[in-house]
């Protein structure tokens, strides 16, 4: 790719910041490529209206975690109590679909049901980790990014680790809460994997105050629909090598 290309953070249902993003970074970059790290549902206001967005705007993006429960909605109308809970904050999703709180077995049919066939076949598509690639640099997009915790499980699982796409594999099959759900340390270096190839990873799931900008990792979950500071980040991935970041403040700031 010799254009640049722009990932985002976890946006957590906040339709209104996702929109100033994609507006501010192609008014700067122009027709970028526009990826999500996942997270793109749940505990903000509008969760239907993020997914309608990302349809009509042609973002790409990966499953979070909090895509998991409405993949499994829609393909079996199955969703659990958990969904429910403060820390997923699923009614949001739910109520943004016009309905309202009530037992799992009938929700869970009701929300598929409510469900444009659009949505239901985006939430389907999305991998559980993508590969883009931006002048020579190589970029893995996993939600919760890859641990050497992950690399350890997958290299002693006897399962083929030869190159980036076959450890990941590994890693997802032997440990896949690494992968969707556990918290990593985003901030200690060492604890993230460093692909021997170069390649770098980028990840969301785990707030922080400001992006972390390392060599081997970026990650961009900065609150947006869940903590202070309430924002929403991108990182501007340039042919060069160079990174650059964008910042707008959450719906709830304004």
């Amino acid at each position: 790719m010799d254009k640049p290309a722009v990932v985002f953070g976890d946006v957590h249902g906040d339709l209104v910041a996702l929109q100033r993003l994609v507006a501010l970074v192609r008014e700067q970059y122009g027709d970028v490529d526009i990826y999500s790290v996942g997270d793109l549902v749940d505990r903000g206001p509008d969760s239907r209206g993020v997914l309608d967005f990302c349809i009509r705007e042609g973002i790409q993006g990966i499953l979070g975690n909090h895509e998991l429960w409405l993949l499994d909605v829609a393909l079996r109308g199955r969703m659990t109590d958990g969904v429910y809970s403060g820390i997923m904050g699923g009614l949001a999703t739910i109520k943004s679909y016009g309905l309202s709180r009530g037992d799992p077995d009938r929700v869970g049919p009701a929300l598929k049901a409510a469900m444009p066939e659009s949505h239901r076949q985006y939430i389907e598509n999305l991998p559980e980790f993508r590969q883009i690639q931006v002048g020579k640099q190589v970029y893995w997009l996993i939600h919760a990014g890859l641990s050497n915790d992950g690399v350890a499980g997958a290299i002693h699982s006897g399962l083929p680790v030869d190159t980036d796409e076959d450890l990941l594999w590994a890693a997802l099959q032997t440990a896949p809460d690494l992968f969707f759900w556990l918290p990593t340390k985003v901030r200690e270096p060492r604890s993230l994997y460093r692909f021997r190839s170069g390649a770098v990873q980028i990840l969301g799931h785990v707030p922080v105050p400001n992006a972390v900008n390392e060599q081997h990792y970026i990650a961009i979950d900065t609150g947006c629909g869940t903590c202070p500071p309430w924002t929403l980040t991108a990182v501007v991935l340039k042919p060069d090598g160079d990174r650059e970041f964008v910042r707008v403040s959450g719906s709830r700031l304004r």
